[in-house]
């Protein structure tokens, strides 16, 4: 009885390749077929049938002829693993976040062009990240990445009783879509990949708005104070937003100087952080030079805790020379403020009239919230200044999760940010702390990275929560599958065996 040769596991592993191989190129065939079609189409209904008229009318139809087959070409690729389309479109997602081409309320939820362009992006991100699902197991083994899941999911839950649930469901189910794509995206590629990715892609962008205010100041400025203080914003919507995107690339830029992924005199480097510190100049972002300040320092100081007490002693002398020089305290205050007076420094710019309010309402609600991304309908329609001001988020990370999720979301938060520091303990991923720490500083007085959709440093922080645990290849089988396959191989040889 002739009994068939038990296969080794390379040549199992040969074999998975082929197959993986053979499939990719039937796959590759028929998205070849559809581009050549679609082109075709785009041809005769955009070109015969439709003329152009002008440039504009030929930069538009080229967009709509490009544009669907490269999102489904890095789609496809993406889901297979491939390092060039994880990159690529976590760059997409990282450049669609923050952009705003559109002028609308506070208030207005509704579904329009750009959310529904950026909804689409990000479930494609969903998508890939559950298509990639060895690498997304390997991130969801660590507790940080559990926990902000938890999250996430609990932000969906509060939607059920939100008075915005369509938009809440849909702002939650982004923000977990961009998590989970986020923390598979640094299991998968080099972190030196996704750090000149980002500040290539962010520094563009900062560069753009400098080239906006230089061409059109007008539409790049935004005007506040009644007219009196003028920030640029374009093409971010806000100067906050603006100011977030800048220190994020210098903050992206140390991170990549420190972990000797580049040199600091890189022309990467050396341009984009030009750019990055003319657009915090310009879009006086206080908030987010603090943070930038705090990360670096984070950085620095707890990589040796002796710099620490060389850091407090500085500190306090620095605070007593000023105590002993003759400087009024208003003056020294007076400076930090765009308008120069005192009372935007003492008050925060009003934030701190926010928080009493927003506090006022989680007393009514204190252990379920209003529901995830409820503050964009319910702080415009209870609050005002009296010069009709208002806000759309609590400009407080800890207010802001409490208002929307209640005490439950608190406690996970707290749980995201202290398993996060406990994984750098462990780890020592000088990325990982940098983001804490900015996330942390930017909480005090800001909420827009979990506050509705997903944003720029939602994206970054999301991705630099874990680091890599083991060396994937997507191309070959995991080690489950090469381990079954040893198991087989033994069981073929004790069945001949007992057959002998």
């Amino acid at each position: 009885m002739s009994v068939a040769k038990p296969q080794s596991a390379p040549e199992m592993i040969a074999e998975h390749r082929q197959r993986t191989l053979n499939r990719n190129r039937t796959s590759n065939l028929l998205l070849t077929v559809f581009a050549c079609v679609w082109l075709v189409l785009c041809l005769i209904f955009l070109v015969l049938l439709i003329p152009p008229n002008n440039t504009e009318g030929v930069i538009l139809r080229c967009i709509v002829a490009v544009a669907p087959i490269s999102l489904l070409w890095t789609f496809f690729s993406a889901g297979q693993g491939k390092v060039a389309a994880l990159i690529a479109l976590l760059l997409i997602i990282l450049v669609v976040n923050d952009l705003s081409l559109r002028n609308r309320a506070y208030s207005d939820t509704s579904l329009d062009a750009q959310t529904l362009a950026k909804t689409a992006l990000w479930g494609m991100g969903l998508l890939v990240a559950l298509l990639n699902w060895r690498a997304l197991r390997q991130a969801m083994r660590e507790p940080t990445v559990i926990f902000l899941v938890m999250l996430c999911s609990w932000f969906i839950a509060t939607s059920t009783y939100s008075p915005i649930r369509a938009y809440s469901f849909g702002s939650s189910i982004a923000l977990l879509s961009v998590v989970l794509f986020a923390t598979m995206v640094r299991q998968s590629v080099p972190d030196r990949t996704i750090l000149i990715g980002a500040i290539a892609a962010i520094g563009v962008l900062l560069w753009f708005s400098l080239v906006l205010y230089v061409v059109a100041p007008g539409a790049a400025m935004a005007k506040q104070d009644g007219g009196q203080v003028l920030r640029l914003a374009a093409p971010f919507g806000t100067p906050n937003s603006l100011g977030r995107a800048g220190a994020l690339v210098l903050l992206l830029c140390a991170i990549a100087i420190k972990t000797k992924a580049m040199h600091w005199r890189s022309i990467l480097i050396l341009a984009m952080s030009l750019a990055a510190v003319a657009c915090l100049i310009l879009a006086q972002s206080r908030t987010f030079v603090a943070a930038l300040v705090g990360a670096i320092g984070a950085m620095l100081l707890l990589e040796r805790p002796s710099r620490i007490l060389v850091a407090g002693t500085i500190f306090l002398a620095s605070s007593l020379l000023l105590m002993l020089i003759d400087v009024n305290p208003t003056e020294l205050i007076a400076l930090l403020a765009r308008s120069g007076k005192t009372a935007d420094v003492v008050t925060l710019t009003g934030r701190t009239a926010i928080w009493d309010f927003v506090w006022g309402e989680i007393e009514n609600a204190p252990l379920m919230g209003y529901g995830y991304s409820s503050t964009r309908h319910l702080i415009p329609l209870l609050y005002k200044t009296y010069w009709g001001w208002t806000a759309a988020h609590a400009h407080n990370m800890w207010l802001q999760t409490w208002f929307v999720s209640g005490v439950v979301g608190v406690c996970l938060l707290f749980a995201v940010l202290g398993a996060q520091f406990r994984y750098y303990l462990r780890t020592r991923d000088i990325a990982s702390l940098a983001l804490l720490a900015f996330v942390f500083v930017t909480g005090l007085t800001e909420a827009g990275h979990l506050d509705g959709a997903p944003s720029i440093l939602t994206t970054l922080w999301a991705v630099f929560l874990v680091g890599k645990r083991t060396a994937l290849v997507t191309s070959a089988p995991s080690t489950m599958l090469m381990r079954e396959s040893n198991h087989r191989t033994l069981g073929q040889h004790y069945s001949a065996k007992q057959q002998t």
